[in-house]
């Protein structure tokens, strides 16, 4: 049996979904069936993503999809994002919300490429779904996100997370869920937080079941350390997500969760996977951050005294 797993990427996450499937087929003794979803423009990180997968021994169909092939479904953004805190719409979005289009399985496992996949494949595939769509987990922030779509009248019974799930395709073809996408976004596109996330959790309701956590930890870069060492223990038969906007290729991320990332990275056999070097102030303040949390705090104080020399050197260059 081969298990379909689905990945959604641009040029921007081809190198952590290169180590995401590095870690899942090192994790994992089942066959397995890559499937890559990618915006057709970006055929250059494609490929780059397929040569490494057959390097190590993996199976890959490619799905790239044309911008224009997006646009007929009218599944558009709208022109008032609302805060800025709120996740931007772009192709690969779109994307995952056309996976059972794209991708011609009864069902498959969808995984964001901000992972390292522990041995669990076979576990998760095998999961019940029963009468349900799809079995995900809960969002860290599931609670809230409740409360939030409760105020403007729309009932979420389990707000769960998109990075990982097991969906039904068959289902969701037989429901039209791009249809429902359209209609939906056109209704609440604006008060959308986490764009598809959100449009799963709405057009899903009542047809979710529940993963045990470990299928897909929630790992955010301001955790303390003592969380993090139980999430890397929960690993080993689940997924790790970076969750967030620091990803463990930054290098303004938790020291211990770049090296954990690079051990996977460095396994890489058709490239150098790069990471991203601390270029700017706001960056700074977050490594030296997590330098506390890590209670690496001489190394701490020395970056906030760079920071506040570089402030003061601002300050005096603006007089």
């Amino acid at each position: 049996m081969k298990i379909p797993v689905v990945y959604v990427f641009d040029e921007g996450f081809a190198e952590a979904t290169i180590v995401s499937a590095i870690s899942l087929l090192k994790n994992n003794k089942e066959q397995v069936e890559f499937h890559l979803l990618y915006p057709s423009r970006m055929e250059r990180s494609g490929n780059k993503v397929e040569k490494e997968i057959i390097a190590q021994g993996g199976e890959v169909i490619k799905h790239p999809c044309l911008e224009e092939w997006v646009s007929k479904y009218k599944v558009s953004a709208p022109s008032n994002r609302g805060k800025n805190s709120f996740q931007p719409w772009n192709i690969t979005i779109f994307l995952k919300l056309m996976i059972h289009q794209m991708v011609q399985k009864d069902k498959v496992i969808f995984i964001d490429g901000d992972t390292i996949v522990g041995e669990c494949l076979k576990k998760l595939f095998q999961f019940k779904l029963e009468n349900k769509i799809v079995a995900a987990v809960l969002d860290n922030h599931s609670e809230n996100m409740r409360k939030y779509w409760k105020n403007l009248e729309v009932d979420v019974e389990h707000y769960f997370n998109s990075g990982v799930m097991l969906l039904n395709l068959k289902k969701l073809r037989e429901i039209d869920f791009l249809k429902e996408c359209e209609a939906s976004q056109k209704k609440y596109g604006k008060f959308c937080k986490y764009s598809d996330q959100d449009l799963y959790n709405i057009i899903l309701n009542g047809y979710v079941s529940l993963l045990p956590s470990h299928f897909n930890i929630q790992a955010w870069w301001g955790l303390t350390d003592k969380i993090w060492q139980k999430q890397l223990i929960s690993f080993r038969h689940g997924i790790l997500h970076f969750v967030g906007n620091v990803k463990p290729w930054h290098l303004w991320h938790r020291p211990n969760a770049v090296k954990f990332w690079k051990s996977f990275s460095d396994q890489s056999k058709t490239l150098e996977i790069k990471f991203q070097k601390v270029r700017n102030i706001e960056q700074a303040i977050s490594y030296s951050h997590c330098l506390d949390l890590e209670e690496k705090y001489q190394q701490s104080s020395f970056i906030k005294t760079k920071i506040i020399e570089k402030l003061i050197e601002n300050i005096g260059s603006k007089k």
